[in-house]
């Protein structure tokens, strides 16, 4: 039994499948399955049951999980207070973001990092909510900024730390020249529209539909696109309405053609700054995990 083994073993129980712990990773599905195996062999013990394709820890396997992953916790902290000796600040800070941040908050603060701290390599990937904690809980990702519409989100009993740094809200969206919009006063006036959303089963969609169906009516969507650039231009175009994030609707992006609808729809988005609690006295980390946090609060004081 090694670290290696162990850190696959609890990327299991957190991801699910092998071919997500080989993505998270950066190796093959065959080293993941042939690195547990030799674990069972040199334990002589059953961690992973199969049903069908799919594999799931025993309980055997969950037991060895819990009492690895303080030790596993340790083990980071101890190479993290040792990184920290470092006289240069260095290192690659992987972060993981939503569509509406890049442009507002962490394009602007990946300008700055490398202009004054040139060794600090800074790496992106956008995702869903979901996504991005299990990617920072697998350690695929070193900071996740990410937004929740739940007031509060924690996560006892794990070594993340979760910052709140501000909210944003839900507009409506409409072209400027579609006079036949006009006046909307409740979110009921929208039943009749047609509805320009991000793909179904993604969070905003879902939370979208969510609301028109407390409303007693379901959207006609006649578009779901990924880019908030090719959603407004598609309002632009009066093909449609759509409910978008302020931080994608904020001063320097392209509003020409977009009436944004004044009544409150009362949904507010808690945007958050996640870590693991091992890593944040790493200067790398530590730097970048503060100039977004002050980028953010930046930004989202004007939607308070």
């Amino acid at each position: 039994m090694n670290i290696w083994q162990l850190q696959i073993l609890t990327h299991l129980a957190e991801l699910g499948t092998m071919n997500r712990v080989a993505e998270a990773l950066f190796v093959s599905p065959a080293t993941i399955s042939q690195q547990l195996k030799d674990l069972e062999d040199d334990l002589e013990l059953t961690l992973i049951e199969k049903q069908g394709r799919k594999v799931y820890l025993n309980q055997t396997g969950q037991e060895l999980v819990e009492r690895a992953q303080p030790v596993l916790s340790e083990l980071e902290t101890i190479e993290n207070d040792f990184k920290t000796r470092q006289s240069e600040i260095t290192g690659i800070v992987r972060i993981a973001t939503f569509t509406s941040a890049l442009n507002s908050i962490l394009i602007p603060v990946i300008k700055k990092i490398n202009q004054t701290f040139p060794s600090i390599e800074c790496r992106i990937y956008e995702e869903e909510p979901d996504q991005s904690l299990l990617g920072l809980r697998s350690h695929k990702f070193d900071i996740v900024l990410t937004g929740y519409f739940e007031k509060k989100v924690t996560f006892p009993n794990s070594d993340i730390i979760s910052t709140n740094i501000g909210e944003d809200k839900l507009l409506v969206v409409s072209s400027k020249d579609d006079k036949s919009i006009f006046p909307i006063k409740h979110f009921s006036d929208l039943a009749s529209k047609k509805w320009i959303i991000e793909p179904k089963n993604t969070y905003l969609s879902n939370h979208i539909i969510q609301m028109c169906r407390e409303n007693l009516f379901d959207p006609d969507v006649v578009s779901e696109i990924h880019s908030y650039d090719a959603i407004k231009s598609l309002v632009k175009s009066q093909l449609g309405i759509s409910i978008l994030p302020s931080l994608a609707l904020i001063a320097g992006t392209d509003m020409n053609g977009i009436f944004i609808h004044d009544f409150d729809i009362k949904s507010k988005r808690q945007i958050y700054l996640l870590e693991r609690k091992p890593q944040k006295r790493i200067p790398a980390i530590k730097i970048v995990s503060q100039m977004i946090t002050d980028q953010a609060t930046a930004v989202l004081k004007n939607f308070n």
